[in-house]
């Protein structure tokens, strides 16, 4: 049977060890034994005072290791508890009285726009063309919007309210519509159910590029937008990059 290195030798006397004259007795592991009694250090030789420190700093690593998984897998749950808490948040607020989303950008010919208004559970919704300053309709419809679609909605826009509150920075300008590099105009207003409207204009382009949260926010919002019209307005799925939500 192959030896412990961590207990004396058996082959070897005690008087080599000290054992008896220094107060050592064999029995127990070495690195036993010092955790007992520090002073027994003086019982061991050379060899097998290395070994004990690989023994040594192999429990510390094992400890240092157990100790990290630990802490990460505690901070793993506190941040899911907190994603939860904001989802269950947002969730819960009451929904917005209405919401609005006006959307336009310059073409090669004329100015198209889409514009929709969530009010209860009805969407009005127009799209069309604008020239010299005038819109002209191709379409304009009322739509009941599905109940499950219409709560999406709704956490949607206080997702995007809760978020505008906690990040201040400026959104980039809208466009003006005068020419085909224009990033386009894209205006989001959220009415509350307590409280001032909120406006957040932008330009198309920002959204669709989705470099923040926020604009992500305002983006995913106004693909439900389009979907309660059917995701199919004007005869387009999309809207200059503005694509159907999956």
């Amino acid at each position: 049977m192959p030896l412990d290195p961590y207990l004396p030798d058996p082959n070897l006397a005690a008087p080599r060890f000290g054992l008896t004259a220094r107060g050592c007795a064999p029995g127990p592991g070495v690195l036993r034994l010092l955790l007992s009694d520090p002073n027994l250090a003086g019982c061991l030789t050379r060899k097998q005072n290395l070994s004990l420190t690989r023994a040594m700093k192999k429990t510390l690593l094992q400890t240092l290791l157990l100790c990290a998984s630990f802490l990460v897998l505690s901070g793993c749950s506190y941040i899911s508890e907190i994603v939860s808490d904001t989802e269950s948040t947002t969730d819960s607020l009451p929904a917005p009285r209405t919401i609005e989303l006006f959307l336009s950008r310059a073409s090669l010919t004329s100015t198209d726009f889409e514009q929709y208004k969530l009010s209860n559970s009805s969407v009005y919704f127009e799209c069309g063309e604008i020239r010299r300053g005038r819109f002209l309709p191709r379409q304009q419809e009322f739509i009941e919007v599905a109940p499950e679609l219409q709560n999406e909605i709704f956490a949607a826009a206080n997702t995007t309210l809760d978020h505008r509150t906690k990040n201040k920075y400026e959104l980039d300008p809208p466009g003006k519509n005068k020419n085909l590099a224009d990033p386009g105009i894209f205006t989001l207003t959220i009415v509350p159910a307590s409280g001032e409207p909120v406006l957040l204009p932008t330009s198309l382009d920002s959204i669709t590029e989705r470099g923040r949260e926020l604009e992500r926010n305002m983006e995913r919002l106004a693909k439900l937008m389009r979907k309660s019209a059917g995701n199919n307005v004007c005869g387009s799925p999309s809207f200059y990059g503005l694509q159907p939500l999956n």
